[in-house]
């Protein structure tokens, strides 16, 4: 019967003003209270956030069985950002990359020798190239960098190593010419602010010697990754 069933009954009637009290159902609406959503995304349940205008393109936040907190986008594949209960967050895309070995170089950027290395033991996103020796950038942001050269290929014999932004140099580090250099910390690092697309390279002074080649694996290193 509706309304006069209710009325009849002593039921409680909400009319559209009471309903606009309790519930956001309009641009603009305010809510006060807590919010409580029982959201798993393995249910199909969690909390989608979108624009009017691209309702196709969605972040899904949801709480995990194992209690982290999960940002995944549309819905598919795995997790952007988790959020565990100690606060500690891991982003499993963070572009970053490392590498052992020097293997050789190849064609020069900037003038300088570029290293490739044995082991590009990890390499998040596929941005560093081990054919070419640069590592480019692909997100705009800061980004810290290294690279160790610890044991040259000559005792005795000055070794210059290089940090390149495109094709400009940014750092250097040099192991001399003495006797008793040949396992010498030789060392550029550091934080660059980049440009999406923009690329970056370490090299080593064709005018003198190379690092220790790849039979010495666990002594030369680089490292990237992107903080923010």
């Amino acid at each position: 019967m509706g309304k006069s069933k209710d009325l009849a009954t002593g039921a409680a009637y909400q009319d559209q003003t009471e309903s606009d009290t309790r519930y956001v159902n309009t641009a603009g609406d305010t809510m006060t209270g807590v919010l409580t959503a029982n959201n798993d995304i393995i249910a199909n349940k969690y909390v989608r956030l979108y624009t009017t205008d691209d309702q196709a393109n969605q972040w899904y936040v949801y709480n995990n069985t194992d209690d982290t907190l999960r940002f995944n986008y549309n819905g598919a594949g795995n997790d952007e950002v988790v959020l565990d209960t100690t606060g500690r967050m891991r982003v499993p895309n963070q572009p970053c990359f490392g590498a052992r070995g020097y293997s050789g170089t190849t064609t020069q950027i900037g003038g300088y020798n570029p290293m490739l290395w044995v082991n590009v033991h990890t390499n998040v996103g596929n941005n560093f190239n081990n054919s070419t020796g640069k590592f480019t950038f692909p997100v705009s942001g800061r980004y810290y960098v290294e690279c160790n050269i610890n044991l040259k290929n000559t005792d005795g014999s000055w070794l210059g190593l290089y940090f390149l932004y495109n094709t400009s140099v940014q750092a250097n580090s040099w192991s001399m010419n003495v006797s008793g250099s040949q396992y010498n910390d030789t060392i550029v690092s550091g934080v660059v602010d980049a440009t999406a697309n923009d690329y970056c390279s370490f090299g080593w002074h064709n005018s003198y010697i190379a690092p220790a080649g790849s039979a010495y694996v666990n002594y030369n290193y680089a490292n990237i990754f992107f903080i923010g």
